[in-house]
C-alpha cells in the first residue's frame, strides 16, 4: 500500500521504531505483566517526528504491532506500545565510542544541555529529514532512508573528514540518525576503519560493545564490506597525507572495547547475506547533504 505524501515520515519513523525487536534484545525481565502499561499510538496523533524517541526515551519499547488497513493516512497504520521499568532507559543514552566521538539518536542531537556537557561542538545527522537544528553547533546533514538499497558509501569521504576535523579542532562530534542503530553506526563505523588498522566486523563489534543495540542492515554491511576491500586503503592513505598521524589513541581505545566485548561473550557481527543483491556504487541512490551552522 502507498501512503501519501505527507505520511511517508511517519511510516519511517514506526519502522524505526520496530527496528528496536529485529535486533534480539532480551526484555523478558521487562514483559513482566504488572510492570507494563499499554497506549495505543494511531498515525494521526503523531505531530512531528522529533517527538517521537524523546518520548520513548523515560523508557524502553518491549512490543511493538503494526497493523495496516486500506484507507486514509490517519487509519493506515496503529503503533501499540508497552512502557516498562526505567532502568533499561540506559539503552538510549548518547554513547562515547572513541574520545571526542559520540553515536546517538534523535532525541540525543536536540538534547543542547547534555551535547553542551559532553563537549560536543559538531553534529552530523543521517536520516530521511536531516537539517541544522541547534544554533551553536556545526552540521554536516544527510538526508539517507534506512533501506538496504540506499547508498550511504558515497558520503563517507566527505562524513569522515567532517569527523575528523571536528576532533582534530579540539571539538566533539555526535554522529545520528532516528534511533542510533542503523545509519549512523554505518557511518561512525566507516570513520573508524580509516583512522586505523581494523577491518568494519572489528570496528562494529567494538562500537557494540558500547552500544549493544548498534546493527547496520544488511545493504549498509555489505557497503562496509565493500568499503574494506576498495577504498579503504585510498582513504587511509588520503587521512595520513592531509592531516598527518592520527593523534588519538583510537586503535587502543577500541581494541580495549574489543577485550570487553570478547569477556561479556557477545556475539560476533552478522555477515551480509550472500544472498542479497549486491551493495549500491556511487551513483545509485541520490542523497543530498549539506555542512552549515544552522
Amino acid at each position: 500500500m502507498e501512503l501519501p505524501g505527507d505520511c511517508a515520515w511517519k511510516m519511517d519513523v514506526l519502522e524505526q521504531m520496530l527496528e528496536f525487536f529485529l535486533l534480539g534484545l532480551s526484555f523478558q525481565k521487562a514483559m513482566e505483566p504488572h510492570e507494563g502499561q499499554e497506549r495505543n499510538l494511531s498515525l494521526a496523533t503523531i505531530p512531528d517526528p522529533y517527538f517521537i524517541l524523546p518520548f520513548l526515551a523515560p523508557a524502553t519499547l518491549c512490543s511493538l504491532s503494526l497493523q495496516s488497513s486500506s484507507g486514509t493516512c490517519r487509519s493506515s497504520l496503529r503503533c501499540t506500545l508497552f512502557l516498562v521499568p526505567s532502568e533499561f532507559s540506559l539503552l538510549f543514552v548518547t554513547s562515547q565510542i572513541v574520545t571526542g566521538l559520540y553515536l546517538g539518536n534523535i532525541h540525543d542531537s536536540e538534547d543542547h544541555e547534555n551535547l553542551l556537557r559532553k563537549g560536543v561542538t559538531h553534529i552530523l545527522s543521517v536520516h530521511n529529514r536531516a537539517k541544522p537544528v541547534l544554533e551553536d553547533m556545526t552540521y554536516l546533514c544527510i538526508s539517507a532512508s534506512d533501506s538496504s538499497s540506499q547508498n550511504l558509501l558515497q558520503h563517507f569521504k566527505e562524513c569522515i573528514q567532517f569527523i575528523h576535523e571536528c576532533r582534530l579542532g579540539g571539538g566533539g562530534c555526535l554522529v545520528h540518525c532516528l534511533a542510533g542503530v542503523s545509519r549512523s553506526t554505518t557511518v561512525l563505523v566507516a570513520y573508524l576503519m580509516t583512522v586505523t588498522e581494523l577491518g568494519w566486523q572489528s570496528c562494529l563489534a567494538a562500537t557494540r560493545a558500547v552500544r549493544s543495540y548498534a546493527s547496520p542492515n544488511s545493504g549498509f554491511q555489505q557497503q562496509l564490506q565493500e568499503y574494506e576491500s576498495t577504498l579503504l586503503h585510498q582513504y587511509r592513505a588520503w587521512i595520513r597525507r592531509d592531516y598527518g598521524r592520527n593523534p588519538f589513541q583510537d586503535q587502543e581505545e577500541l581494541q580495549r572495547l574489543l577485550g570487553q566485548q570478547g569477556s561479556r561473550d557477545c556475539s560476533r557481527p552478522r555477515s551480509p547475506d550472500p544472498t542479497l543483491p549486491p551493495p549500491c556504487r556511487a551513483g545509485g541512490t541520490a542523497a543530498g547533504s549539506r555542512w552549515m551552522n544552522r
